[in-house]
């Protein structure tokens, strides 16, 4: 089983109200409730099967258009970089500052 990644080890240290993630009605997001699922055996220490998570992101709605070389929504590329894990240790968090959403990295 893969180390928790510093995503993961982010995630422990919030409380469970404030990481949002999800499928929007329209189906857009089944790729962040993959990821949420790893994160969640990762923090858990639960067996997963990365193969089961990769394809799921793959097939999500965004993974298809990642796949379709007729679209120009997403370049390829991207969906490469969303499947190499652990690639970066850091976290992307998102706080409210001056009313608008901030993301920024916390660096270990």
């Amino acid at each position: 089983m893969p180390k928790a990644s510093k995503v993961s080890r982010s995630a422990k240290q919030l409380a469970a109200g404030r990481i949002h993630t999800g499928v929007f009605p329209d189906g857009w997001g089944d790729e962040d409730t993959a990821c949420a699922d790893l994160i969640e055996s990762l923090l858990l220490e639960k067996a997963h099967d990365l193969d089961i998570i990769m394809r799921r992101v793959k097939q999500s709605r965004s993974g298809s258009y990642y796949l379709d070389p007729a679209s120009s929504i997403f370049p390829p590329k991207d969906l490469e970089c969303a499947l190499d894990l652990n690639r970066f240790d850091f976290a992307m968090i998102v706080s409210r500052e001056n009313g608008r959403m901030i993301m920024k990295a916390e660096i270990p």
